[in-house]
């Protein structure tokens, strides 16, 4: 199905019923034809943050994102804060929750694609601005409606079929074509900067220490079974070397192991912390591990293994609730939440490691919450 966008149009206003009003009062009052405003007992049409830059200046920086403002799709360059918003969305079109991360440029710019628990997988064409429904949903991506790119073609990979199925989604074409896994895990997966392997991790009936990981090729071939002295409620936190050779992992709370691809029994210390700390948060960026720890995010050269950059959560004592999102060039995105009862919505800072901060986005995210206690 289709959904056509019309860039920058103004909201619907009342000026068929303001016209018919007019009218009857002309009829009954003799008066000359007159336009009423819009009555003041009704709310103001929400306005999103106005475009200050054209499409084209958004889709090609450097990292560019895209948010939700006013159910407007609005695109964002963090390095200059320059936006460009795009057409009013349905109810219907909408991820379930907000995050930064639910709608993803695919690697050539050209679409952008999310989930939605009432239509499933949507890709923007962003040059026609195009919506197209893409795969239905379904209760298992309920759950988790993590997907991943690949390029050449851009290529979007999930898991359905209650975990036994990969699916991909040429985005050229729209053909969806699946391959069966060899030992279904659940829905969490990574695939390699190499475009060709993948790892699964434990999902299915892992309630006990020791959790289960799985490499393979994205078509099932060579699977190889192992488990690591990862707590488990941190199993998801993994990330691929940039070479594809393996995976990095926390093990014992303070230490990052190495896990290598060809031999996952002949894991190695990759880097390690103070033994009093936890590690909770792990991400690679370029080449670059950010990890938090004690209230304290560490940036790991890879290459070098070393520490090449410390920020306390102090950084931000001056926003409300923060959270941080590793950015590039030694840089944070800090996402605030400010609730003014009903309503509550969002604002995303850029900070470097000394705090040195500015306002991206002013507000987005908007929800209104329902603060009623319910009768007994």
């Amino acid at each position: 199905m289709f959904f056509r966008f019309q860039p920058n149009s103004k909201h619907s206003s009342l000026k068929s019923t303001s016209t018919i009003l007019s009218l009857s009062l002309f009829l009954i009052l003799s008066l000359s034809a007159c336009q009423l405003n819009t009555p003041s007992s009704l709310p103001p049409t929400p306005t999103p943050n106005s475009s200050t830059a054209s499409l084209e200046e958004i889709i090609t920086a450097p990292h560019p994102i895209a948010l939700i403002d006013n159910n407007y799709l609005t695109l964002v360059n963090p390095d200059t804060g320059a936006i460009y918003t795009l057409n009013q969305f349905s109810s219907e079109q909408l991820p379930l929750t907000h995050n930064l991360t639910n709608f993803k440029f695919s690697p050539d710019r050209q679409y952008i694609v999310w989930y939605s628990p009432q239509q499933g997988f949507l890709k923007l064409t962003i040059a026609s601005q195009t919506l197209e429904a893409l795969y239905p949903p379904s209760d298992w991506l309920n759950q988790n409606p993590y997907f991943e790119y690949t390029s050449s073609p851009a290529t979007i990979h999930f898991i359905d079929t209650q975990g036994t199925q990969i699916y991909s989604i040429d985005l050229s074409t729209n053909s969806i074509t699946q391959h069966k896994i060899p030992y279904p895990f659940g829905n969490i997966f990574r695939i390699a900067p190499d475009q060709h392997h993948i790892i699964y991790v434990s999902g299915f009936e892992q309630t006990q220490q020791l959790p289960q990981y799985m490499f393979t090729t994205l078509s099932g071939a060579s699977p190889q079974r192992f488990s690591t002295q990862t707590a488990l409620n941190k199993r998801q936190l993994i990330t691929w070397l940039p070479d594809s050779s393996g995976i990095i992992t926390i093990e014992n709370s303070h230490q990052l192991t190495f896990i290598p691809r060809s031999s996952p029994q002949a894991r190695e210390p990759f880097f390690q912390l103070e033994e009093t700390t936890n590690i909770t948060d792990l991400q690679l960026l370029e080449d670059n591990l950010y990890i938090f720890a004690n209230n304290k995010w560490y940036v790991i050269d890879i290459h070098h293994k070393r520490i090449t950059g410390r920020a306390p959560v102090e950084i931000a004592e001056d926003i409300h609730r923060p959270k941080f999102i590793p950015w590039y060039d030694h840089h944070f995105l800090i996402e605030e939440t400010l609730r003014l009862d009903p309503e509550q919505f969002n604002r995303l800072w850029i900070s470097n490691f000394m705090g040195a901060k500015s306002i991206i986005v002013n507000n987005y995210h908007q929800i209104t919450i329902d603060s009623q206690t319910p009768s007994i």
